[in-house]
């Protein structure tokens, strides 16, 4: 009996490891009026937007070596946040990423960014680092 419950505990978990694993490699979609938009499940350097709630994609941003890929999208608003460049760089967009522009290169005392979060009036961001904070819309930030 007690051996049966152990194989059950033991698939159980793998069961929630691969969920965890699916969740992780899912792309990231945020709304911004009347779009979706998503970084890329197959090509993580471009961005692609929907129209009726997902069902079709077309693509918003080509692949751009400039830029790198996309890390994590934040709405912020007015504008939306991307962590690019393998986490050293936020960019900014105020029209849906039909232009981007660069927001913020990050030093040795923030280290490279993972991803962040909205959390009332001010962003979070998990760093190397540890947890950063920024109140000006990612302009400067500063440790938790």
């Amino acid at each position: 009996m007690l051996k049966k419950v152990h194989h059950k505990i033991k698939d159980i978990k793998k069961d929630l490891k691969l969920k965890i694993i699916k969740l992780k490699n899912m792309p990231q979609i945020i709304q911004k009026g009347n779009e979706l938009i998503r970084i890329s499940p197959t090509k993580k350097g471009e961005l692609d937007y929907s129209t009726d709630n997902g069902r079709n994609w077309n693509r918003r941003r080509a692949a751009n070596p400039t830029y790198g890929e996309f890390i994590d999208l934040l709405d912020v608003g007015n504008e939306v946040l991307a962590i690019m460049k393998d986490g050293k760089e936020i960019y900014y967009s105020a029209d849906s990423f039909r232009n981007l522009n660069r927001r913020y290169a990050t030093n040795s005392t923030v280290g490279i960014f993972h991803n962040f979060n909205l959390n009332g009036t001010e962003i979070l961001a998990t760093t190397e680092k540890g947890l950063h904070y920024s109140k000006d819309n990612g302009r400067n930030w500063n440790r938790r």
